[in-house]
């Protein structure tokens, strides 16, 4: 069994007396899918310096976006 942290890739070396073996990015903090392409290679970046995996991602869509509406 793998054990997990969600939390922001810029928080690991805060982690690092905690045994974890990847790391659960946000979607919308990590990916930032709604901001240019070069902001994203930006993190990209930084993160492919950690020690510890980004395996999984969460917060796929954006807290604004409606699912599901109310009939009127």
């Amino acid at each position: 069994m793998k054990f997990g942290i969600c939390t922001s890739f810029r928080e690991v070396q805060a982690l690092d007396e905690i045994a974890f073996d990847y790391l659960e990015e946000s979607v919308q903090r990590f990916l930032i899918p709604e901001k240019p392409h070069e902001d994203f290679a930006d993190r990209l970046r930084d993160a492919r310096n950690i020690s510890i995996p980004i395996e999984t991602a969460n917060s796929f869509l954006p807290a604004d976006l409606s699912l599901v509406e109310t009939p009127q």
